[in-house]
């Protein structure tokens, strides 16, 4: 009887006690978890705000300044294939801002934004600058590049006759074994879209 009694005591110690503990360590193991899954969203979040534009909800500076580091990693290991930039940037800023104040040079922008989007994906695209825009161009963007960029000419063309959004734009494409860096390719780009912004300039006198 003695021994079946401390059969039954240690069963019932193992019941209640040691499930119990059990339950206790796996709450515990669960509200930690929930809280570290808590911490990196949280993270993510951080991360989601300080790599988008807060005006336009475009990627932001910090987040082309990353890219660009990323692309030079792979420009040194021979890795880059099919790249290419577009600088844009948007006529009229400052004097928008003069005229009518900066909340309207901010809907100027804003405009200018999703004047973009309309054919470069907001993933790949930079508010890196005041009035200045990059996409960086990858994949079917790289690939129809031509025929988006002159749908986008076209609007910008119509827009100088409507009194609409001007956005000046230049390309420039990657050259294997040439171009041993992201800024030889970004400044050919931006000596063409100075280029543009002088045309458009021309352009827009001779319709006003």
């Amino acid at each position: 009887f003695y021994s079946i009694g401390c059969l039954i005591a240690t069963c019932c110690y193992y019941k209640f006690i040691v499930e119990n503990l059990k339950d206790d360590h796996y709450q515990e193991l669960d509200r930690l978890l929930r809280k570290e899954q808590e911490y990196k969203k949280q993270i993510n979040n951080i991360e989601l705000i300080a790599n988008t534009d807060p005006l336009t909800g475009v990627k932001s500076a910090r987040a082309y300044s990353e890219a660009i580091s990323e692309i030079d990693d792979l420009i040194l290991k021979d890795k880059l294939q099919e790249f290419g930039v577009i600088v844009f940037d948007v006529n009229n800023l400052k004097s928008t801002n003069d005229k009518y104040g900066h909340k309207m040079g901010d809907i100027l922008l804003m405009t200018a934004a999703r004047t973009i989007i309309k054919y470069f994906t907001d993933n790949d695209l930079y508010r890196i600058g005041g009035d200045e825009f990059v996409v960086m161009l990858k994949g079917k963007q790289f690939t129809n590049r031509k025929m988006i960029l002159a749908d986008f000419e076209t609007e910008i063309e119509n827009n100088v006759k409507n009194k609409g959004v001007i956005i000046a734009s230049g390309i420039s494409i990657y050259r294997p074994r040439q171009d041993t860096c992201y800024r030889l390719i970004f400044e050919r780009a931006d000596l063409r879209m100075y280029d543009c912004k002088a045309l458009l300039k021309v352009m827009e006198q001779s319709y006003h």
